[in-house]
Parts: structure tokens; sequence; C-alpha cells
């Protein structure tokens, strides 16, 4: 399942797994509620985690999991992307640029105050206040000489508050996607339809090694999702009904709960770095998140897309768990994907930019 070294030990993501299935599928027989995958992910690589730690085995987190879970939600998201529909919203593209601006303004404002703060050069504070990039940038930090795991600690924290909040506000602010727990293991209902689904899986794999190679930001998710939205686009121009070319249920949520795990394996790592430091960079990502709760309010007033959209749009939570709640709940998932899409350019495609002006604030 992981190939990550010798930091982790290898019987842990199978535990992990095996728990987060156990959990998620009690939960969703309950509920219905596809957002239990996400949410049990997080309990059981956190929970395993810390056992590991205190019997004193390997517990890194796990970039293999992850980019296994994004490649799958991206090719399982594709194909309902393929079914949606802007109608009269394009014209609300220049509003929602200047949304995302407004948090990547507030995100350097708030970077400015911590690095007065806790006492720390703006570079690293820019670095872990920056909403996105939680593998990429503690590499970066690494790279220019800066603290890797303080920028990893901060990172790791705003994806969990911001996952575990949305995650947990979501049923009450919109709709909630509820299904039997019999769709967990529906499968194709034909050799056409297996056929489909092995080229679905292989395209999106290729998809996402193509996607890194060309340096596609979060190309594990983007390269899978691209790729099954322009293939089912494809099948349908040549007559073959919506029906036939959906994703079995099942693909969706291995790939939610091998997101939820990481976000749960970084919230469970130990760091000696000091603890004012720490708690707060912590408060810097409350601000940042508070900030976009104001933002997304301004953004509903003046949109019609619903508060819990908005939020899912500015919500500076990773890429991947964004799309993936949009998808489970009553929001625009369409517009969700192009925010987080335009968001991820904007941090990741400009990086060089975002060092000079840190460097040029400090």
């Amino acid at each position: 399942m992981s190939a990550d070294g010798p930091d982790r030990a290898r019987s842990l993501s199978w535990l992990e797994l095996a728990l987060a299935a156990a959990l998620g599928g009690g939960a969703f027989a309950l509920l219905g509620m596809e957002i239990v995958w996400v949410i049990a992910g997080v309990v059981a690589g956190w929970v395993l985690c810390r056992v590991y730690q205190r019997r004193d085995r390997g517990a890194a987190p796990s970039s293999a999991l992850r980019r296994h879970g994004q490649i799958l939600v991206g090719g399982a998201l594709g194909p309902a992307l393929a079914t949606q529909h802007f109608d009269g919203e394009l014209g609300y593209i220049p509003v929602l640029v200047g949304a995302l601006i407004a948090v990547l303004v507030g995100s350097v404002l708030v970077a400015y105050a911590y690095s007065r703060w806790a006492g720390i050069d703006q570079l690293t504070s820019g670095l872990a206040t920056l909403p996105g990039g939680l593998v990429i940038l503690p590499a970066v930090a690494a790279d220019l000489d800066r603290s890797p795991q303080l920028v990893a600690v901060v990172q790791a924290a705003r994806m969990v508050v911001v996952v575990g909040v949305v995650a947990a506000v979501a049923p009450a602010l919109g709709d909630v996607a509820r299904l039997p727990l019999s769709s967990v293991a529906e499968i194709p209902g034909s050799v056409p339809g297996w056929g489909y689904w092995a080229v679905l899986l292989a395209g999106s794999y290729g998809a996402a090694h193509l996607a890194s190679r060309w340096r596609v930001p979060v190309a594990a998710l983007l390269g899978p999702m691209f790729f099954a939205f322009a293939a089912v686009l494809a099948l349908r121009a040549l007559g073959v009904h919506t029906d036939l070319l959906g994703v079995p249920h099942a693909q969706e949520m291995l790939g939610q709960l091998l997101l939820g795990v990481t976000v749960g394996e970084y919230l469970a790592q130990r760091t000696r770095l000091p603890l004012s430091v720490v708690t707060r960079g912590f408060v810097s990502v409350a601000a940042t998140f508070l900030l976009a709760v104001g933002i997304a309010a301004v953004l509903t007033a003046v949109t019609p897309w619903s508060f819990l959209t908005c939020l899912l749009i500015v919500a500076p939570g990773g890429a991947p768990e964004m799309v993936v709640i949009a998808a489970a709940v009553d929001a625009d998932l369409h517009v969700v994907v192009l925010a987080q899409i335009l968001r991820q350019l904007a941090i990741n495609g400009a990086l060089p930019l975002w060092i000079a002006l840190f460097r040029r604030l400090g």
C-alpha cells in the first residue's frame, strides 16, 4: 500500500485502512452520509499513528496514501463534473477571483503578524501560513535553509482545522448526500462496464504521472479529474448514455478514506518546537480561517451561491478535501473545483514570487 521509507512501519497503512473502513462503514450504515468517510479516515489515521508512536514504531505521514487517495477521488469526480452546467455563473468569475485574491492578501497579513508575534523570520512565517502546499512548502523551507518542521506543523494544523470544522458544520449548512450502504458494494453490471472502469482507473494513474511531470499543481488530483472529465465528454459525444458512465461509489469512498487518513496522520505528528511558536501558529491558522468565513459571507451576498459553496471556495484547507466535501454535500461542485484550481495555481505556480515577497517583507 505504501512505500514511504524506514520512518513508517509497513503494517500501519493496512491497519489504518481497515479501521477507517470499519468506522466509516458503521457511520455510513447509520447516517447514509458520504462525508463520514473522510471523518472516519481522520480518526483512524490519528489513533493508529498515536498507538505506533507509543510503541516507538515508525508513524511518519504517508505521501503514497495521499497520492492514491487523490487519484481515486479525481477519477471519480471527473465524470460528475462532466454533467455540471455553469449556466449564468460565468459572469461571477471576476467576483470569484476577487474573493481568492482577498484570501491570499489576508494570508500575507496573517504571516506578517505571526512573524512579529512569534519572533521568527518572515519567510518561514509566510511559508507556514500560506494557504496551500502541505507537501510542497515544507520541502521549499528545507531548500531555503528554514525550519521545515515548523512549516509542516502549521500547514498540517491549517488543513486539519479547516477540514474538521467544515466537515462538522456542512450538514447544518446544506443538504448532505444520503445513500444506502448497499451503494458502496455496487460494481459494474456488464463486461463493457468493467472495461470502462478499468480504462478509467488506468487512465487516471497515467494522467497523474503526466501531470506530475508537467508540474501541474495538485497533479494527483487534477490530472485524473481532467482525464476522466474529457473521457466522459468524448463518450457522451459518441452516444454513450450518461447512466453507463458513472463510477462505482466504492472508488470515491476509498479515495476519501485515504485522504482522511493522511489528515489524521499529520495531526498525530509530534514536534519539539517551542510551544509558544506552535501555539501562535495555530492562532494564525484560526485567523486565516475566520478571514475566509467573513469573505464567504460577503461572497454569498453578491452571488447566487450558497454560503456552504462560498465557504468551500475560499476555505484554506486542502484542495482535494474541499472538493470531496463539495461532492458529498449540496454545494456547487464545479464552482468549488474551479476556485480550488485557481488558488493552487496562484500559490504553487507563483511560488518564486511568494518567496520574493516574503523576503522583501522581512
